[in-house]
Parts: structure tokens; sequence; C-alpha cells
């Protein structure tokens, strides 16, 4: 855009152009040529830039981060080896393990209560007298259950951790006794945590050993090697028989995957696109993920990329904080991306991580959240289709993000060099669209020289503050709205000490913390329309300190004299309905007669404006009403709907138009109307008017024709007629005295 000085601007505006700015990094210095650009540091996870890019507003912003929350005065410190997994039906039904680690908890979905879902209850062993009876009881010891998860067809499964090694199958529906199946009796198998995969199938972590298995929908069970029922009648002579079907067989991987000795695992969960994510740790300082691909591929990612979304009140609260895990929770999933949630091991927070499923190469990135636990009883979380729970003094609790967002305390980028193309030339203003509330700070440092090699050693130049524009955006005729108060609108800045072909500027955010600059598009205008040197004598030029100051305060009123310009200049804006604000289009339907209904959106005025004449020539016909129904009802119109008149087979879909006359032919019966049909015709007294209404008038007209054909006076020809038409219609002009003797 050129304005009425003839004056030209570099834009900015965008994630692409935001992304060519540069910002430093953790091993980069104060020399912009050292630092790398946005766009690099936002798709490398590990990157942790202080600028970050928010999809939601479209303006780059500090980066979120992750406050370290403090336990509460009752909160304490889960136990790794007490913790207990849980799972949580489709119905909304949570299973847990007791306490005691011997029996599962079910908390009912209604009324939120708690009972013992297994074991059952059973009654005391009675002694019986006499003196043959047993000497003691016999005892039975309860299994030691760890592991739990939900599969599809509502089953429960958990595991037992018992030199056995085994799984308890519950059937959710039908609620009969748990089924026991046996692990591979040739691997001891130690279940830990359990995890259902994305085919139904089921992950089965081994912390003791170190291993991870797993098994396909039938749970192991080789179903190929199931034969007939076993009977006792079979040839004398045969191979052994197949099996019985009560069988229980099973298979499994012959070669589990193998955790490293180093690290223990703790949890594990399965992804969408079936790798499997477990959670492992040391016995001091950050623990890791990692993904075991279908294929067999190994990746790990240290928890440490947290650290990267945390603010800390000091360099020493950093240093002496780490995340090795207590529990892995995947909360949502989807083809490109899965999110998972790591409880930290104080249990008072968990942090939010987003694995790229799409990408060949691994990559974790930490999602600033504020997801807080208070009086976490250390049960494993739940995830349902409404979110994440936790256990929390009796009872599950949503895990729900607190809104406090905090932000980097301070950051910076630097642009590329912007080539004025003009050698020696004043830059003369800086506008910037977004919002700076109170609290926060953006700080522009500009360098400017005729050649590049000058510029990378030219000192940096502090400008004075951004000032806001009242007025809005110096673009004539925009639809921006601006909020003082709020500090969103436009903001300006006259550029001091720029002189020179080439310019590079620092931009400098603070917000201490709660505030964030939100900056949405920059222009960098040039070159300076020099009311100075245009207009006044050139005495006023000869000496440079007072050539500088005039020449600023006379730009003061070139930028509101040339906002007045430029909209007389682009007034004939406000005639072309495709890029008129939004706010004269009422005025422009005023020249035209049309009062817009305030339900219409504005795409919809746009094109009513455009077409107006189309619908005008039009008005009264049958095509012009279902146009203006389409546009009073419709929100996808398009240029294509005015294009009339249409045939009827392609009228608009949606919309009938039923005209009267073409009904007035045809009886009220056929059309659905009920009819009283009077016993006796003696009923009809008097002559038929109007006010008597059509089923009056019919009934005659039927009662008539029952007479005519009793009458031994009409013709066969006529009675032929009336058997035909009972209702009234046009008769053959041979007939035409039925129709006069009525």
């Amino acid at each position: 855009m050129i304005d009425a000085n003839q004056s030209r601007f570099h834009l900015v505006l965008g994630k692409d152009d935001w992304g060519a700015f540069l910002s430093p990094n953790s091993l980069s210095g104060t020399d912009p040529a050292s630092w790398s650009q946005l766009s690099g540091l936002w798709s490398n996870p590990g990157g942790s830039p202080s600028i970050s890019w928010s999809e939601l507003s479209q303006t780059i912003i500090l980066s979120p981060r992750t406050p370290n929350f403090k336990a509460s005065m009752h909160d304490t410190v889960p136990v790794l080896d007490q913790r207990r997994a849980a799972a949580m039906d489709k119905f909304g039904n949570a299973y847990r393990i007791a306490a005691d680690g011997h029996s599962i908890l079910a908390t009912n979905s209604g009324d939120n209560s708690d009972a013992v879902f297994w074991p059952p209850e059973t009654d005391p062993v009675v002694i019986p007298t006499g003196s043959f009876h047993p000497s003691e009881p016999v005892e039975i010891p309860p299994p030691n259950i760890a592991g739990l998860t939900t599969l599809p067809g509502h089953w429960l499964v958990a595991g037992s951790c018992d030199a056995t090694g085994s799984l308890f199958l519950f059937d959710l529906m039908g609620g009969a006794a748990p089924l026991l199946m046996p692990l591979c009796a040739k691997n001891q198998i130690v279940p830990w945590d359990l995890s259902t995969t994305a085919t139904g199938g089921l992950c089965i972590l081994d912390r003791v050993n170190h291993k991870v298995w797993t098994l396909d929908r039938t749970l192991g069970a080789d179903l190929s090697a199931m034969g007939p029922e076993e009977t006792f009648f079979q040839p004398v002579s045969s191979p052994p028989p197949p099996p019985s079907r009560n069988a229980t067989t099973n298979r499994y991987l012959d070669s589990p995957y193998v955790i490293d000795d180093t690290w223990d695992p703790i949890s594990i969960e399965s992804l969408p696109d079936g790798s499997i994510v477990v959670l492992e740790r040391q016995q001091s300082g950050w623990g890791r993920l990692e993904r075991i691909r279908p294929d067999g591929g190994r990746e790990t990612t240290s928890l440490q990329i947290i650290a990267d979304t945390m603010v800390f009140p000091d360099d020493v609260a950093k240093a002496n904080f780490w995340v090795s895990g207590y529990d892995l929770e995947l909360i949502a999933g989807g083809s490109d991306t899965a999110s998972v949630v790591v409880v930290s091991d104080n249990g008072n927070q968990a942090f939010r991580l987003d694995i790229n499923l799409s990408a060949p190469e691994w990559k974790v990135e930490s999602v600033p959240s504020e997801l807080l636990l208070r009086r976490y009883s250390g049960v494993e979380l739940v995830c349902t289709p409404k979110g994440a729970f936790y256990f929390s003094n009796s009872r599950w609790v949503p895990l729900v993000e607190m809104h406090r967002r905090r932000y980097a305390d301070f950051g910076q980028l630097a642009s590329p060099i912007l080539d004025g193309e003009m050698p020696g030339f004043a830059w003369h203003r800086l506008m910037m669209d977004g919002r700076i509330p109170f609290g926060a700070s953006v700080v522009i440092k500009v360098r400017t020289a005729d050649r590049i090699e000058e510029l990378t050693v030219a000192s940096w130049i502090i400008q004075p503050d951004l000032i806001f524009r009242t007025s809005g955006s110096e673009i004539p005729w925009t639809d921006q709205v601006s909020d003082r108060s709020g500090g969103a609108g436009t903001w300006e800045l006259l550029l001091q000490g720029a002189r020179g072909r080439y310019m590079q500027l620092i931009l400098q955010f603070s917000g201490q913390e709660l505030h964030t600059p939100s900056i949405y598009a920059m222009r960098i205008w040039k070159p300076r329309f020099s009311y100075l040197d245009q207009y006044l004598p050139a005495i006023y030029r000869e000496e440079s300190g007072p050539r500088d100051f005039l020449e600023r305060f006379l730009a003061n009123f070139e930028g509101l004299f040339t906002s007045i310009e430029d909209r007389i200049v682009h007034s004939t804006a406000l005639f072309d309905v495709r890029i008129a604000p939004n706010s004269t289009l009422d005025w422009l339907a005023g020249w035209l007669g049309l009062v817009f209904d305030p339900a219409l959106d504005e795409k919809r005025r746009r094109l009513l404006l455009v077409h107006a004449p189309i619908l005008f020539s039009y008005r009264g016909t049958p095509q012009g009403i279902l146009l203006a129904l389409h546009i009073a009802t419709s929100e996808c119109l398009e240029d294509t709907d005015f294009t009339l008149p249409l045939p009827s087979e392609r009228q608009l879909f949606g919309i009938r138009l039923s005209e009267q006359f073409l009904l007035r032919n045809r009886s009220a019966v056929l059309a659905g109307e009920t009819q009283v049909v009077l016993s006796n015709t003696d009923d009809l007294i008097g002559k038929w008017n109007v006010q008597a209404g059509s089923a009056d008038f019919q009934l005659r007209w039927s009662a008539w024709i029952q007479s005519a054909m009793q009458d031994p006076s009409r013709s066969d020809e006529a009675k032929i007629v009336l058997a035909e038409q009972p209702q009234f219609r046009p008769f053959p002009p041979s007939i035409t005295t039925i129709w006069e003797d009525f």
C-alpha cells in the first residue's frame, strides 16, 4: 500500500513472517547473527524459545510457562511400591485396587458410592459339632492384584503378581465369576501395569523382570489349536485327540521387549498408532519416556524437556527440580498426535506431553499446562471421553487445568535485515497491531547503515515508548476495534536516528510472568515525508541538531494530516461492496432502499448488496420469493444462487413454494382434510352458501350423486361418468346438464 505521500511499508503478518525473525537460545550470545530462526525453534521440541506463536489468536507472545506448585498442608507424597491401579468403563464406573492389594473396589457413576467389586463377601465358615470335623478351617490366601484396565466389549482385566502369574477376566455385562487365565508357564511374568491397545489387545508391564509383553484381542488364547470336544468314542488306531475346548492354551511373543536394567519401568500406555510408551525412572534425577514401535524400534526422551516450559523463582530452585515420574496416562489420541500426562514424584501436579505420531522421528513436546492435583491418594489416573480423573479424598475428581497462565518474564527477537532500496533516507514510523496490557511492555531497538557490512557493527539505538493510537489503525477505512483500557489496538512509534538503506530491529517483550504482549502485525513505513524538506526554507536545515528536532516535531502533524488525506484518497473503498467496512454496509443499503435483517451475517449482507438489482427485478415472482427465503434461512449462500431464473428441477434445495391456485381443483379429501359424513342427508337444509364452507359443499355434491345414480331417467353414459368422477370435475359437453341440474 502507498499512502498519500507515496510512502510504503514492510509488512510482518502471519506465522511465516514472524517465524523468519531471530531469537536467542541458551547457547547463543547477544549478537543477533548467532541467533536462530523462530520457525526452527518452534518446530524443535527442545528449542524452548522465549517467544511463541499462538495459534488461537494468530499472534506472537511470550512463551507460556508452567509454575512449580507447592504442596498444601494435607498433601502426602505417594509411595511408588504402594501405587494402586485403576480403570474406568464406558459407563463411568471406576474400579481401583484396594489399599490391601487383595480386592477391587468399584465407584458407582450414579451416586458415587463405593462397594467391594471382588472378591464377593462370603459367609463365615461354620464348624460342625461332633467329634468328626476338620481341626482347622482351610484358608485360601487372597491373590495379590496389580494392574487394571478395561477392554472393548465391557471386560475388566486385572493382573495377579503371585508366583503363578495370571490374569483375572471380569465380564462387566454378564456379571459372572471372573475367568482365571494363567500366563505362559515357560516365562515367569509378574504383571505390574496393564494397558489396552488400539486393536483391543493387552500390554503387560513386568516391573520385576524389566519386560513388556503384548497380547492380541484374544488375550493369548490359541483358538486355532482348539479342536472339537474330547469324547470316549474314538477309533482304535488314531493320532492323539486334539485338546479340549475347555483347556487353557496360551501363546505369547517368544521375544518380549526388554527394558534396560539401569532403569525402573513403572507405567505403560499404548498409543493409537500401535506403539507402546513406558515411563522409566531411576533413584534420583530425571525420568524418561521410552517408545517401542510396532516394528521393534526404540526411542527415548528425557523428562527434562518439562523444565524448558516451567518458570522458577531463581536458578537454585531450577537446579534442584526434577521429575522422575509416578504415573503415566493417555488423555487424548488421534492419528497425528497423542497427549499424555506424567504425574510428578510428589503427586502435587501433572505435566502434559504431546507426542507427534506422524513424524518419522520421535518428537515429544512439553505443553505448558497448570494441572493441579490436591490430596492425591496414589491411585492411577483414569481417562474417559469427558477427561482425566484422579482419586482424592475418597472420591474421583476431574483433572482440570487451572486458568492462571504464567509466561516467560522476558523475551526478544530480531528482524531480518530490511532493505529500503534507497541510501541515506530516513525510516519513518513503526505500527503494531495487537494487545499490550498493563504490566507488559515492548522495547524497540534499531540500527541502520547504507551497507550490510556496516550494519553488523552499527550501534543499537533504543527507541521511545510505543504510543497507543486512539483513532485506530493508520490504514484507512478499517474496522479495527480499539480498547484503550485493555491495550488492544494499534501502537505507534516515530523512528528516531534511523537513517540508511538497511535497517534491523530488536523487539524486547516483558510481562512480569503474569502478562504478555500479543502482537498480530507490524508495519515499518519508509521513507519519511519531511515537511521540513518539502515546505520550509533551507535555513531551517543548516544545523543538524535543530534540524532533527524540527523534523520530528513536524512529523507529528504529518502523521495526523496523512491519515486524513488517506481517508479522502481511498474513499472509493466505501462504494466497493467487496472491501467496504462492515460498519458502512447499512449506509450502502440505504442507497438501494434496503433494510437489513439483524440476523443476516456479513457475508449475506455483501452478497445481497451485490445482487440487489437481480432480486429487485424478480420481486413478487416465485423465483424472487424462493431467493428471498433462501437468503433469510441459509448461511451457505453463494453467487451462483442469484443466477435466475432457475428451471423447476434446479430450484433451491430445502424450500418448496406451494401456490393456492394450483390446488383449487383438488378435493379437500385428496389434500388430507378430514371430512364429516352425515348419515342423514335430510340434515342439509336450504341452499349452500360461502359461509357453509367446502365441507358442506362436498357433502351436498356426494348426496346429489347418490340420488342421480338411482334416477331411472338418467342415461347410462351419465351414470358411468358419475361413477368414475365422484368429485367435482369438468364434464364432457354432452352431459353438461348434470352440473346444471345440481
